[in-house]
């Protein structure tokens, strides 16, 4: 019953619904209305990072209000004027390994490669002005 109730309101109202984690990438979801384009006037959610390419997740409010039946209905936000902005979520990939620091370890490498160069001369002259004329 609450699952047709929220796709009624969502139909026959533009108001903002509760907001879930993205579902692709469980950043933040965002929502605002359309000031243009094919649908002025309709609420629409995007993920956080839509603008930059970064996350695909863009709905309207109608399919919106069906994913969020699929997620129990659960969901967690703030209001901000008319744009509500839902916490970010731990993301639900694993994250790539970082790759080690090669510039330090040039560095390191680089340091140790002079200290052995001085050791050797400093040998290399101790040898000779040891074994030198007397």
């Amino acid at each position: 019953m609450a699952s047709s109730s929220n796709s009624t309101i969502a139909s026959q109202s533009n108001a903002a619904l509760p907001l879930i984690p993205c579902p692709l990438c469980g950043s933040r979801v965002l929502t605002d209305v359309s000031k243009g384009g094919t649908r002025p006037g309709t609420r629409y959610y995007k993920c956080d990072f839509f603008s930059t390419g970064q996350c695909s997740f863009f709905s309207w409010n109608e399919l919106y209000a069906r994913l969020m039946e699929g997620n129990g209905g659960q969901a967690a936000g703030a209001v901000a004027g008319d744009v509500r902005v839902a916490p970010p979520a731990v993301p639900q990939f694993p994250r790539p390994q970082q790759q080690p620091d090669l510039a330090r370890a040039n560095l390191l490498l680089s340091v140790t490669n002079m200290m052995v160069t001085f050791i050797v001369l400093g040998v290399l002259i101790a040898i000779l002005l040891g074994h030198g004329p007397q």
